[in-house]
């Protein structure tokens, strides 16, 4: 019972969220004891996102260099995507299939998204735009011939359609997609009551933040 109730944690606290996205404060009470939670929404999701395991992720069709991809996603309070692992680069092929090739009429490459990694600091050295190696990242799946920095001017991380890592200009302008963490959104905190006749002198103690169920982007 314990294990489940700790399981359903994040998505109960993800759905209230997601409900009352400005909901700071609001408390909840559980039937059956005389326990309280306090939720405290920071964020609300974009609209557009998609849950994903612990993110939310948006595809941008209008196709943007990878430097004003990275701002739009930072202005919607992510970030350029990272990809931890095949199961999430499944995901995002998944988001990447509704916009076929004939859909994509104003864009040159259709067949790839720009994510958040590159090698502006040095050459063939790729690092998420967190400032981790690429390789800490968990996901490292090069399409053949990849990275070739074509031109000298290859600087930046893109997915293909088959889910494998490709390099590509900067400049160039093609789709992209966004995430947020989870744990940028809300947190729960339990109401810790010393006065049960004045309800007023409580404090909170921090039990629960979503950042401690999402993976380390």
């Amino acid at each position: 019972m314990y294990i489940v109730q700790i399981l359903l944690l994040p998505v109960l606290i993800l759905q209230i969220c997601n409900a009352f996205p400005y909901a700071n404060d609001l408390i909840i009470n559980f039937l059956g004891n005389s326990n309280q939670m306090k939720i405290n929404s920071k964020n609300g999701v974009p609209r557009g996102y998609v849950l994903f395991e612990n993110s939310f992720y948006k595809y941008h069709r209008d196709p943007q260099t990878w430097a004003k991809a990275r701002q739009i996603c930072e202005v919607e309070g992510g970030y350029l995507a990272i990809v931890n692992s095949e199961e999430e680069a499944n995901f995002l092929r998944g988001m990447m299939s509704k916009y076929p090739d004939d859909v994509l009429t104003d864009v040159v490459h259709k067949s790839c998204v720009f994510l958040g990694f590159h090698d502006y600091f040095k050459e063939g050295e790729f690092v998420t735009i967190d400032g981790k190696s690429l390789e800490s990242s968990g996901y490292m799946h090069w399409a053949a011939g990849q990275p070739d920095n074509a031109g000298g001017k290859e600087n930046c991380g893109a997915l293909l359609r088959n889910g494998r890592l490709f390099d590509l200009p900067c400049g160039d302008k093609i789709p992209f997609i966004c995430e947020i963490s989870t744990d940028t959104l809300c947190t729960m905190t339990a109401v810790e009551t010393n006065n049960q006749s004045n309800p007023d002198q409580s404090q909170t103690v921090p039990v629960f933040d979503v950042r401690s169920s999402a993976r380390d982007d």
